[in-house]
């Protein structure tokens, strides 16, 4: 149970990291079909309900733990060119060391020419949306009220921009759910990356309040896509979500291009945290290859 929880939090990081979706580390982690059952049944399969709502607790305290203890971390350290390319290089070492394990994720992972033509839909579908979405962000914090305790602020927000939040929370985590579709490269195309950051490092309660209001509709709804997607025609959404997190290459490669640094100590510090995440990836698929045999729980 604890490395349940211990995975949940990788997951919860990487949902902070523009490029990296909280997905693409659950499938590295070999949870995500898993995950997506759980949440697609949760309201529509009463014979599993306990063992899919027990799993999924398990996860979301270890994402609730990975975002409140990281999110001041990743705001520094991707504000901080220095820090901020060994941060991307070991998260695409991790995507990178995972794609070998992604061929035998199914028995029947034959390539053809149709199973290709999917691949190719998610890889450009992604890139196109990256090409297409503003990078520019829009900060501007809400005015907090002084009557809450010190570790908590509530913050007075007009209607449009709660409904506005609202709608964030169901796009994102709807994307999180999608490997290869990071959530936090959404909210920056919607100007509100850095604002949801603000909102969990300091606790701001009713503004996230309307992001969490609109995120689990958005998880439920899009978890059962996906797995009735996953049941019906397995092969092709392996490969359209294989497409997708080929494209997330992209997208970090667009993030370290933006930081990239080919001095010697940070090339060489870059090419360690790239090498790590590759041997991270391969210790985790170890870990999986593991509980494939003995489930946890």
């Amino acid at each position: 149970m604890l490395l349940i929880v211990f995975k949940g939090m990788l997951i919860g990081i990487a949902a902070l990291v523009p490029g990296v979706s909280g997905g693409t580390l659950a499938f590295v982690l070999g949870i995500y079909e898993r995950l997506v059952a759980a949440l697609g049944g949760l309201v529509f399969n009463s014979t599993r309900r306990r063992k899919d709502l027990v799993f999924l607790l398990l996860v979301l305290v270890g994402a609730a733990l990975g975002i409140l203890t990281f999110a001041r971390m990743f705001h520094v350290l991707l504000a901080t060119p220095l820090l901020a390319q060994p941060t991307y290089l070991f998260f695409a070492g991790l995507i990178i060391g995972f794609l070998p394990f992604f061929l035998k994720i199914h028995p029947d992972m034959k390539l053809t020419a149709k199973r290709l033509a999917t691949l190719l839909a998610g890889l450009f579908l992604l890139i196109l949306f990256a090409l297409i979405g503003d990078r520019a962000e829009i900060t501007q914090f809400p005015e907090t009220g002084s009557g809450a305790p010190a570790a908590f602020t509530v913050a007075g927000i007009n209607w449009p921009y709660g409904l506005w939040l609202l709608f964030c929370g169901f796009l994102a985590a709807g994307s999180m759910v999608a490997p290869g579709f990071s959530g936090s490269a959404l909210l920056i195309s919607l100007g509100e990356y850095q604002n949801i950051l603000y909102f969990v490092n300091e606790m701001v309660l009713v503004p996230l309040a309307f992001f969490a209001a609109g995120a689990l509709p958005g998880i439920i709804i899009f978890a059962r896509i996906i797995n009735l997607l996953l049941k019906n025609y397995p092969t092709p959404t392996f490969y359209f979500i294989l497409g997708l997190v080929l494209a997330s290459l992209y997208q970090l490669g667009l993030e370290i291009a933006a930081v990239l640094n080919l001095a010697g100590l940070n090339l060489a510090a870059g090419l360690m945290a790239l090498i790590a995440g590759f041997y991270v990836a391969y210790l985790l698929n170890r870990i999986r290859h593991i509980e494939t045999k003995n489930p946890p729980i």
